[in-house]
């Protein structure tokens, strides 16, 4: 069974009396273990593309099926639900409370859960040490660098042990080092555990990292041994 399903995806926003068109009709198919990239410059629809996948807008048409789920037949409270369980985010700055040590920020989503801090903090700082930062637990993010804080993003987006990492530009505010470290972790992840990871990004670099790639320009999204959509020959 495949882990993501969509089809015929479209999305319009309205601005004033009129819509203006996003996405154009993408399909596309991820199953359980795939690394994938979706590399598109600024205004190609990757963005939109993303909080769709990620559950945080619907489409104005088209089908998304999770796991085999019906997504956008869901009550809201059930794709929160879904979201909350199933995916796990990891944005470009991080989104972590600068008043929380990093064990609290890893800890944070179990803890909106209902989960008792006495049984999830094994975890998390088991996952603290996974992504090498088993002797910064105390520490709060404005005394981390840059890639300390991604790692410590990543270990949270980990702690609900979700089957999709959904990772929006997580390279994009480190150095060509630091990146090449993050990138190889996101490696290693995928292949230890065979988590589903996605990463969305406009560095060709990046994009290279995954052993999957996709394309999308222009609200359509193609794979790279294939034709633009819009280029194709009838």
């Amino acid at each position: 069974m495949a882990l993501i399903e969509l089809s015929g995806i479209r999305k319009s926003f309205k601005v004033g009396p009129g819509e203006i068109p996003v996405l154009h009709g993408i399909d596309l198919t991820v199953h359980p273990g795939e690394m994938v990239s979706m590399m598109g410059q600024s205004g190609s629809g990757k963005s939109t593309l993303m909080n769709i996948i990620g559950m945080l807008d619907q489409p104005s048409a088209g089908s998304y099926r999770f796991e085999g789920v019906d997504v956008l037949s869901a009550r809201n409270d059930e794709q929160s639900a879904l979201r909350n369980r199933k995916i796990g985010f990891v944005f470009q700055t991080y989104y972590l409370l600068a008043r929380l040590t990093a064990l609290d920020n890893v800890l944070l989503p179990l803890l909106y859960r209902g989960e008792s801090r006495r049984r999830s903090e094994p975890r998390a700082r088991a996952l603290l040490d996974r992504v090498g930062l088993g002797d910064q637990a105390g520490k709060y993010p404005n005394a981390m660098s840059g890639g300390q804080r991604q790692r410590v993003a990543i270990a949270r987006a980990l702690i609900g042990d979700p089957p999709l990492l959904l990772c929006d530009e997580p390279t994009g505010a480190l150095d060509a080092t630091t990146s090449q470290e993050i990138l190889t972790l996101f490696e290693d992840l995928n292949a230890e555990s065979a988590r589903t990871i996605l990463i969305i990004t406009h560095d060709p670099s990046v994009a290279a990292r995954c052993r999957r790639q996709v394309h999308i320009a222009d609200g359509l999204l193609y794979e790279p041994d294939t034709v633009p959509p819009r280029m194709a020959v009838s």
